[in-house]
């Protein structure tokens, strides 16, 4: 079988960062025999720079670059603009290369929503093409952006959104909450699945714990996530004589902000920002850390975050001011703690808890649950293989 999967966002093979859903799924299909093509756009979405054409290989999988208009911002016309040249370009370059025979016509193509733009192009180059096509879900668009946008503006979108959705054969999600809004605008009928965010689990390997609790975030560093919040509780525990350290990983237009905090509250080193780092470099931090930190505000409707599976995965516990369905995986599993986002008083208290009872058998046990969890509902060895089997039944019926 010919599978096509369409995603401009997740790290490609050679950048230094893991593979992530739609690498490993392309794994996962290349794996049992399946010709992959994976179309990703030559603007790198996390770094903000043009991709570097020499990429690494997956055995497989023909990895094709999309010409696209940079932007710097997440939310933006510049955005919009940009997922709209990269949509048109993927259906007159995917066309034009079954047409010129440089690639077989797919029987299956995958497109992530977002972007808007592909899964709605998705219908047509299906038509085209005479394959099958599926929606996967990996962000609630346009319901993220009432936070930032009034509800009336955002029709369009709604409207892009329920084209794409009922316009597809099936539809799939990152989780039970994006499953939900889909099945708003389709038929009972239509084939879902859902699948979490997928992780490569390994020997955890942690070294010696240190003398202070350590929290590590990795990740973006952008308005959507409470790490303010996390630098004015810290600066509010040091004045109080309670010791931890907190190691922000990643960039994004917040960083800025966050440096400023850091030196106008006198937190540093207890508080200690870091650039990117390879695979490599983030399994060391991991390795290191006695707690997660998933600070995603609520409103931004994440379901289950990327790094909830990279912190459990290491075997980590995580502190935690999502709720709905991360709020209530970490409860079922014992993986972890929650406060209320925005609120230094509620994560002063909690991490107060934390350093208190650092080596207490209740946040022990944490790690190891944390790591039943990841092996549980996010091994990538587990949940892709049965996700391609799901895909592979809908081109079948």
């Amino acid at each position: 079988m010919v599978v096509w999967i369409c995603n401009p966002f997740d790290s490609l093979p050679g950048e230094g960062a893991r593979l992530q859903r739609y690498g490993l799924l392309c794994k996962a299909f290349a794996q049992v025999g399946h010709h992959v093509v994976w179309w990703s756009s030559d603007w790198n979405h996390v770094k903000k720079n043009v991709r570097n054409a020499s990429l690494g290989k997956i055995d497989g999988v023909d990895i094709r670059l999309i010409p696209t208009f940079p932007y710097r911002r997440n939310i933006g016309l510049s955005r919009v603009f940009s997922h709209w040249r990269y949509a048109c370009s993927w259906e007159r370059l995917g066309c034009q290369a079954v047409r010129r025979r440089e690639l077989a016509k797919p029987d299956l193509i995958v497109a992530s929503l977002p972007p808007l733009d592909t899964a709605v192009i998705l219908q047509r180059l299906c038509k085209r093409l005479n394959a099958v096509g599926v929606v996967d879900i990996m962000d609630a668009w346009p319901e993220t952006f009432e936070r930032v946008f009034p509800y009336w503006t955002l029709a369009p979108l709604r409207f892009l959104a329920r084209k794409a959705l009922r316009g597809a054969d099936a539809v799939s999600a990152v989780g039970q909450t994006y499953l939900a809004i889909a099945r708003q605008h389709i038929a009972e009928s239509k084939p879902s699945y859902m699948c979490y965010h997928g992780v490569e689990i390994n020997p955890i390997g942690r070294t010696a714990s240190a003398s202070v609790l350590r929290f590590l975030y990795i990740g973006n560093m952008a308005s959507s996530y409470d790490l303010l919040t996390w630098v004015r509780a810290f600066a509010e525990l040091k004045k109080e004589g309670l010791h931890a350290s907190l190691d922000l990983v990643g960039d994004g237009p917040l960083r800025p902000a966050i440096q400023l905090e850091i030196e106008k509250m006198q937190v540093s080193p207890c508080v200690r920002l870091h650039e990117w780092q390879t695979s490599e470099g983030m399994a060391q931090f991991l390795r290191q850390a006695d707690v997660g930190v998933v600070p995603n505000i609520p409103d931004s409707y994440v379901a289950v975050p990327y790094k909830l599976a990279d912190y459990t995965a290491a075997g980590v516990p995580v502190l935690s001011c999502l709720t709905g369905e991360t709020h209530d995986l970490i409860r079922k599993y014992a993986a972890g703690w929650h406060y209320t986002a925005g609120d230094v008083q509620s994560l002063k208290a909690t991490i107060r808890t934390l350093i208190e009872q650092k080596a207490s058998p209740d946040v022990q046990t944490a790690g190891t649950n944390a790591r039943h969890m990841a092996e549980t509902c996010f091994d990538a060895k587990q949940i892709y293989p049965a996700f391609v089997n799901w895909l592979e039944g809908i081109v079948r019926h």
